[in-house]
């Protein structure tokens, strides 16, 4: 009773078989009692009104009451009468239906049906996909219910009920496989179904080769831009240096011409060189004579002699 609305139940029976079976308000039902719990019944088999169900308002004002006989007659008291039943004449239906694919169609065009170990080829760019199924069931076709699932599309099965086709639209390229499978009208379900593998073929830009094309190129991208700042952060480098030894030249020059003003000044290299000769020699001097007393002063004559010196010295440095 898994994924049903939950009908009203007013009594319930157990007959010697082991089935339970109730009175709802949509008529006799039955299911195994094996494996039943709260949330589900399994194999649960409605037979239908009869014309025998109270309307609600009369289930509220004589509930029903049931009773089984020593012959396995189940009686239900309604507020229209009394209702028997015999289990004998309701077999339990083991015999699983037969499920087959009847049509495959793509955008409305039919394609050829195959079995689960080969696979159609579909074209991309496609995006309606219609299965159509059917169940063979004599004893009760018109009970015979379907379940279906599309594998790498969806994540488990879809209870169809009587309905005999499944619709999909807009699936990503890849491979799948559509299976159904049908339960007779005692919930015995056919595990094995049908099934029909297909691959939908992806557009050019939906391989995986397009993808690793396209991350080569931004990688190509993000290292040509990377060499053309490298490229552009060196041209800044070589014009920023030039300009220095550019600066430094000039300082050099301007330095050159200071010193050959100098130099001119001063009566050449020689000159400076003369001029720098004469004052040491002069500094020498003056410390020799702060080292010595006032006594030891030199005569008149050796000052007259250094002065001799000093002015050969003077004369060689013209």
């Amino acid at each position: 009773m898994a994924g049903r609305t939950r009908p009203v139940i007013h009594a319930i029976l157990e007959d010697l078989s082991g089935h339970l079976w109730f009175a709802t308000g949509n008529g006799i039902a039955r299911c195994d009692s094996g494996g039943m719990s709260a949330a589900n019944c399994p194999n649960w088999i409605e037979f239908g009104t009869g014309g025998w169900v109270a309307k609600p308002r009369d289930c509220r004002q004589q509930p029903s009451s049931a009773w089984r006989s020593r012959d396995g007659h189940l009686w239900f008291a309604t507020p229209k009468g009394l209702v028997e039943v015999d289990p004998a004449h309701f077999p339990f239906n083991t015999m699983p239906p037969p499920v087959a694919l009847e049509r495959f169609a793509v955008d409305d065009v039919d394609q050829g049906l195959h079995a689960a170990d080969s696979s159609l080829q579909v074209p991309a760019g496609h995006v309606h996909f219609q299965f159509d199924y059917a169940g063979l069931s004599f004893t009760a076709p018109q009970k015979v219910r379907y379940r279906y699932t599309l594998e790498g599309f969806d994540k488990g099965w879809i209870e169809a009920g009587s309905r005999r086709s499944a619709y999909y639209t807009t699936i990503p390229p890849g491979h799948y496989t559509f299976r159904v499978q049908a339960a007779n009208n005692d919930g015995v379900w056919n595990l094995q179904g049908a099934a029909l593998a297909f691959d939908l073929r992806p557009h050019f830009y939906q391989t995986a080769w397009f993808y690793i094309l396209v991350f080569a190129a931004l990688v190509g991208l993000v290292v040509l831009l990377l060499r053309r700042r490298l490229k552009r952060a060196e041209s800044e480098f070589r014009a920023v240096l030039g300009e220095r030894n550019r600066i430094a030249r000039e300082i050099h020059d301007t330095l050159a011409q200071g010193y050959v003003g100098i130099l001119s000044a001063v009566g050449g290299a020689g000159g400076v060189a003369c001029v720098i000769t004469k004052w040491m020699r002069q500094q020498r001097i003056l410390t020799r004579l702060e080292a010595t007393s006032a006594r030891d002063w030199p005569t008149r004559g050796n000052r007259s002699g250094r002065c001799g010196r000093r002015t050969r010295t003077r004369r060689r440095c013209q």
